[in-house]
């Protein structure tokens, strides 16, 4: 992988971007870590609106918080290992994220 195709999988780490670089991409590794962040981006804010939903009911609204400070830093967490994974150039899945496939040939 050269610098520019490094780049722009670094950048698809980076919430809805992760969509702009899978739609460009030329690349097997960029779309390999684009798909990841997509399936990334997807199931943080599905869980965030879930999250969202519970805080609503007023004996949940404290607990909502601490599980949507939770999920947020795990987005951070799996988002570095796999700026990590581009970085010294493996395709290494993320954990828990691929666990959940709907379509597994995506």
């Amino acid at each position: 992988m050269n610098n520019k195709e490094k780049l722009l999988s670094i950048v698809s780490y980076i919430g809805p971007l992760s969509i702009v670089v899978y739609l460009f991409a030329n690349n097997k590794d960029v779309t390999f870590h684009s798909k990841q962040a997509i399936r990334l981006f997807i199931y943080t804010s599905i869980l965030l609106i879930i999250t969202l939903l519970i805080g609503k009911i007023k004996i949940l609204w404290r607990l909502s918080d601490i599980i949507s400070s939770l999920i947020i830093l795990l987005n951070i967490f799996l988002s570095v290992q796999g700026i990590q994974n581009v970085i010294s150039n493996k395709k290494t899945k993320l954990p828990l994220i691929n666990k959940v496939i709907i379509n597994k040939k995506w």
